[in-house]
């Protein structure tokens, strides 16, 4: 009997210990978050590889990057829109002219893949460019605001697409539009 209490307190104390473990792993494994925001209100939580960049010649509102993923987030404030009545236009036109206008000038020959959803406020597309022997994978998502319209660009090189996959549900979730 006193084997049978004996084991019985090893198999306990084995328990215990690898609850611990377990917890302790969860609590202090995790990655931590950092926010940035604008002025103007647009706010992405990233994980703290991500650092604040300066791309004056690209007019961003918030330029940030890690080294693999870079993300330029521009602003269509409906005051300063060329569209007659901004408010009235849905996220989903608005990106396509955003596509087939703005980014055709800058990256030529793109085919923008335009992802289906059911939220007239949010659009999302994704092209392939290339830059001399440099190819690059961007995705694009816009957001209607109650006052702007919200471009966020996420590029990387080709080759890490996948790797960004992984993370761009989680950044995408995190925008907060004003």
């Amino acid at each position: 009997m006193k084997i049978l209490n004996r084991n019985r307190y090893k198999i306990i104390l084995f328990a215990v210990l690898l609850l611990t473990v377990v917890l302790a792993s969860g609590c202090f494994g995790g990655i931590e978050a950092k926010k940035f925001e604008t002025y103007s209100g647009y706010g992405i939580t990233l994980d703290t590889s991500f650092y604040t960049t300066t791309n004056d010649d690209l007019y961003c509102e918030l330029s940030v990057e890690n080294g693999d993923v870079a993300i330029n987030v521009y602003i269509d404030e409906f005051i300063y829109s060329s569209y007659p009545n901004p408010s009235a236009i849905s996220a989903d036109d608005y990106a396509l002219d955003y596509a087939y206008d703005v980014l055709s000038d800058i990256y030529f020959d793109i085919s923008p893949y335009f992802y289906q959803d059911n939220d007239e406020d949010q659009e999302a597309f994704d092209f392939l460019y290339t830059d001399g022997e440099d190819s690059y994978y961007c995705y694009v998502i816009v957001h209607k605001g109650t006052d702007a319209f919200w471009i966020s660009e996420f590029s990387c090189m080709s080759d890490y697409r996948e790797e960004m996959f992984d993370d761009l549900d989680t950044w995408v979730d995190s925008i907060q539009i004003p």
